[in-house]
């Protein structure tokens, strides 16, 4: 599953059994697979996590990113690390 944005995420068509559509956030899916018990929208987690969780600007497994708005990522976003490829190369979910 790919996630775009999270305060504004992406709305899905709804399947045949539900009437509304379905609004994907990255908050509470990083949340959940993590373990990171912070609250807020992701623009909040980097200056939250001071003092209870250790921050660092490499990537490690298991670590959450926190991204800035970027090109058409317009919201930020938070993704956790499932893979080091190489040094420059990371999987997230």
């Amino acid at each position: 599953m790919a996630l775009g944005r999270c305060a504004n995420g992406p709305q899905l068509e709804p399947p045949s059994r539900f009437d509304a559509p379905i609004h994907l956030s990255c908050v509470p899916y990083a949340r959940s697979i993590s373990g990171i018990e912070l609250d807020g929208n992701a623009n909040e987690w980097w200056r939250e996590a001071v003092e209870v969780y250790q921050r660092a600007h490499r990537p490690k497994l298991g670590a959450l990113l926190v991204f800035k708005p970027s090109g058409a990522m317009d919201a930020d976003h938070l993704a956790v690390v499932t893979a080091l490829k190489s040094p420059r190369e990371v999987l997230v979910a």
